[in-house]
């Protein structure tokens, strides 16, 4: 009697980790899009946010590993993400060792790092280190 009462018991409680561990790892399935970033100097970039009143968004990589980055994030964003990046923003890709002057004044110290920065290249949010999209959407919602 007491096997039968506690055998689901066991069970359950042995599986629980294995059923949370799961659901932990599901993939998100939310839709995704491709960010389209700028292709041309710092200064053109600045030139065009102005000309179209919008802010800068500038992913800083290591050089390194700057290709391997800028493809996923060039094509398998969140959707909301880069609907709003495309959207409201100016998108910029650089490498902090070849614009280290920019890197030193946004006071980027670490990559991969992310900036909102204004036409006038004043820094309106800073996140460095590895963030999630989530992390990345509400800086740029601060930032606007």
């Amino acid at each position: 009697m007491r096997a039968r009462l506690f055998a689901p018991l066991l069970l359950a409680w042995l599986l629980a980790p294995v059923v949370s561990h799961a659901e932990e790892k599901a993939p998100d399935r939310r839709p995704r899009r491709a960010v389209r970033f700028f292709e041309g100097t710092w200064e053109e970039a600045q030139a065009l946010a102005k000309s179209e009143e919008r802010i800068l968004f500038v992913f800083w990589v290591a050089k390194a590993d700057g290709i391997a980055r800028k493809d996923v994030l060039g094509t398998n964003t969140l959707a909301v993400l880069a609907d709003e990046l495309n959207a409201e923003c100016v998108n910029v890709w650089l490498v902090r060792e070849e614009n280290a002057e920019l890197a030193r004044r946004l006071e980027v110290k670490e990559t991969p790092a992310a900036t909102f920065v204004d036409v006038d290249g004043t820094r309106l949010e800073l996140l460095q280190g590895s963030k999630n999209e989530d992390d990345l959407l509400a800086a740029l919602r601060r930032a606007l």
